[in-house]
């Protein structure tokens, strides 16, 4: 033989047994911090983390409600009467006991959907998935849900989010005085440059009165750029009565102060190396940055989380104006996976449907045709002299329409056959 074997006898109490990686047993201490970490944990685990990422439906609440131990009994206090005295963890729902109502099986305190202690995880994903701080998080959470702690939850997880530490500023100083919120939205504009970021240019357009930012990428920072940005966004909203710049070239062309002129824009400049002058861009500046920067380190490009950024943004609650830009500026909310918290269908009135179905069939005549009937139809063959050609009905196919022998036509375009006609067919 090419080898020689050493044969050593072992006891079965000496054997080791291999783990899932089929390494053999440490005597060391290194990984016992994964000992306790099985297979089905680390499955449960990623099958958590995917289920985390789906939508909190009302249909779910209202059953994740009937599965939670305290929830099943504040449901059974609402529907049988609350006791004088209740344990300690039932406090928050007992001074809530006269406002606190039942619909489609879900607990709700007014508008906002009780969240079991299942979903509140989910949800908090998903209030901080635009990492916009825990201030935002609790006015966007408040419009939609509740849950005891829900404040101090949305605070904990802000601080322990590892993006948002890394990347935490100083509070910045109140300024000494404020520009005039203007009466109404789009009124008063202020801009600026953000960038060179990430090889592109943002330009940003802050409306004073509703806080709604506009952010446009540019490969250059021009005049022309800059205007065919205000083009655009005049073309949806509206010219504004005043801009605020700073003293950038891009601001101070020939081309700006007539395109100003032209749509009597008033232009304010800030005084020079005085940024605070228009801080309300600047600082719009920061806080769009740091949420695209967030955001772009949970592997999103910059498009993306610009997009992202915004439309959250943009329908959260502000805390100056206690309203989202949103509803400040179109004058409605943003629709968010959130609004499929309640279990309330809202349905819009039908009185202006049925109005305008009267009115409409003011004037038209109401036809009736049964299958075998003689019907005049329109005729949309080519090179023809009629109009109307005779046929016989086969079959209804839905509400309006009828199949001829090898036609296929609306009611509308059916008529009642001329007697004779009728007659001449039969004979």
């Amino acid at each position: 033989m090419s080898y020689s074997f050493l044969i050593e006898h072992r006891r079965t109490e000496d054997f080791g047994h291999a783990d899932g990686l089929s390494r053999l047993p440490l005597h060391s201490t290194e990984l016992d911090g994964l000992s306790g970490l099985g297979m089905d944990r680390m499955v449960n685990a990623v099958h958590g983390d995917n289920v985390s990422r789906l939508p909190v439906k009302a249909e779910g609440i209202a059953k994740a409600t009937a599965d939670d131990q305290d929830l099943s009994t504040v449901h059974g206090y609402i529907l049988h009467g609350w006791p004088a005295m209740v344990d300690e963890r039932f406090r928050p729902y007992k001074r809530l006991e006269n406002e606190l109502v039942l619909i489609n099986n879900c607990i709700c305190w007014g508008s906002r959907t009780v969240i079991p202690v299942q979903q509140r995880r989910q949800i908090l994903d998903y209030l901080h998935e635009a990492h916009m701080g825990a201030g935002k998080m609790k006015g966007e959470a408040r419009a939609y849900c509740w849950w005891p702690q829900m404040d101090k939850d949305i605070e904990q997880m802000s601080r322990e989010c590892g993006i948002c530490s890394e990347r935490a500023k100083e509070t910045a100083k109140a300024p000494l005085s404020q520009w005039e919120v203007p009466e109404n939205p789009w009124m008063r504009l202020h801009i600026d440059f953000a960038g060179p970021y990430h090889g592109t240019m943002l330009l940003l357009v802050v409306d004073a009165m509703p806080k709604w930012p506009e952010v446009a990428q540019l490969k250059h920072a021009t005049s022309d750029g800059v205007l065919e940005t205000l083009r655009n966004l005049f073309s949806w909203y509206g010219a504004c009565t005043e801009i605020v710049t700073d003293n950038g070239t891009q601001f101070t062309s020939p081309e700006f102060a007539n395109f100003c002129a032209e749509h009597g824009i008033k232009h304010l400049r800030t005084p020079p190396k005085h940024p605070q002058s228009n801080g309300q861009a600047e600082r719009y500046v920061q806080t769009i940055k740091d949420g695209v920067a967030k955001l772009m380190a949970d592997r999103k490009n910059l498009s993306e989380a610009l997009r992202q950024f915004l439309w959250r943004y943009r329908g959260a609650p502000h805390a100056t104006t206690g309203k989202s830009p949103a509803e400040l500026l179109l004058g409605r909310k943003f629709r968010t996976q959130l609004d499929l918290l309640s279990p309330v269908m809202f349905t819009h009135t039908d009185r202006n449907r049925q109005r305008c179905q009267h009115n409409f069939e003011k004037r038209t005549k109401r036809k009736s045709f049964v299958p075998g009937d003689l019907v005049m139809v329109r005729d949309y063959r080519l090179n023809r002299t009629v109009d109307w050609t005779s046929g016989r009905l086969v079959r209804r196919e839905g509400t309006r329409l009828w199949e001829r022998v090898c036609r296929r036509r609306h009611l509308a375009q059916t008529l009642e056959p001329d007697p004779t006609e009728i007659l001449a067919a039969a004979g």
